[in-house]
């Protein structure tokens, strides 16, 4: 469920310029975890700009942004990134493992695991 504020802002946004940015806001956000996935890195790229454009224009602040993609984890400010990437050589070795949703993804191999 949308926060009211950017559920009004979305509203008029996605009438206008992008539907699918504003189902990734309201449909794919758990808590404060946004995850999804799209079809190609220039996507994911435009998916990151212009979510964040939609939320801070409605006041929200979206960071903490992590992809399986290296060219995606490029096109990030290192302020806007998860803390276990930022400042990470993308060039060559393995990306982190992140919480999400109360589990941990595997960012290189793209596996959520368990720990009991």
């Amino acid at each position: 469920m949308c926060h009211s504020k950017l559920s009004q802002y979305l509203n008029a946004w996605r009438i206008i310029q992008a539907p699918d940015y504003g189902e990734f806001i309201c449909n794919d956000f758990y808590v404060d975890d946004g995850l999804t996935s799209v079809k190609t890195e220039a996507e994911a790229v435009n998916l990151v700009k212009d979510a964040k454009t939609i939320c801070g224009n409605a006041g929200i602040r979206l960071h903490k942004f992590v992809s399986n993609s290296r060219v995606v984890n490029k096109s990030i400010p290192e302020s806007e990134k998860a803390e276990n990437v930022q400042n990470l050589t993308l060039t060559y070795g393995n990306l982190p493992v992140e919480r999400a949703l109360g589990m941990l993804w595997d960012v290189e191999r793209d596996l959520f695991q368990f720990r009991s």
